[in-house]
């Protein structure tokens, strides 16, 4: 009984971290993208997408950073020319709000593992773990907040007629399901844990 305790415990604790390193690095990696659309009449009527790129870590750490722009025309749902490809500096703020978030996680999943059977520390653990998926979830809204700036500088770059500007956080969104999955696991850990107590 007490090794299949032990293996549960084992694979758990490899599971968590395997989670959590997907996670972090992919939230490091893979920054927001800004995108803006815009309508665009030169003889025909067609949607101009903008899609503005920053190098990985940049996205959290901020700094002088070369954005990359590119430009693409669509009608009717297909591409009418050649994306359009531009390049420039800008000043990045740091990201504190998804800082905070991937602290929160971390701290959340490590309380999780070490006191593996201590019900209180394990219901801690899962509210630090669902507070992280929460804030990385919206790592896009984040960004923009933290870096006020850029919603003019889609506007000055973009041709009149534009429609809406958005950012899109893959790496926000990939840390947030592997947290989910994290927060579901250290819940039902919890429980386990509870039912267990009172037998």
């Amino acid at each position: 009984m007490k090794v299949i305790k032990a293996l549960g415990r084992t694979f758990w604790t490899i599971i968590s971290i395997v989670l959590l390193l997907v996670a972090v690095l992919c939230v490091f990696l893979l920054s927001p993208q800004v995108v803006s659309r815009a309508e665009v009449t030169i003889i025909v009527t067609a949607l101009a997408v903008t899609t503005i790129t920053f190098p990985p870590l940049s996205g959290i750490f901020g700094g002088n950073v070369e954005m990359t722009s590119k430009v693409e025309s669509f009608l009717n749902g297909e591409a009418i020319s050649d994306p359009v490809t531009a390049t420039a500096q800008y000043q990045l703020n740091f990201d504190y709000i998804a800082l905070i978030g991937i602290i929160l996680g971390v701290v959340g999943v490590l309380l999780a593992i070490i006191f593996y059977r201590k019900k209180a520390l394990l219901g801690v653990s899962s509210l630090f773990t669902l507070a992280s998926t929460v804030i990385l979830a919206c790592q896009g809204l984040t960004f923009l907040f933290v870096n006020p700036d850029l919603g003019e500088v889609v506007n000055q770059g973009s041709i009149e007629g534009l429609l809406e500007t958005s950012c899109i956080s893959i790496g926000g969104i990939i840390f947030a399901v592997c947290m989910g999955i994290l927060f579901l696991m250290s819940l039902v850990r919890f429980f386990l844990t509870t039912s267990s107590s009172k037998k």
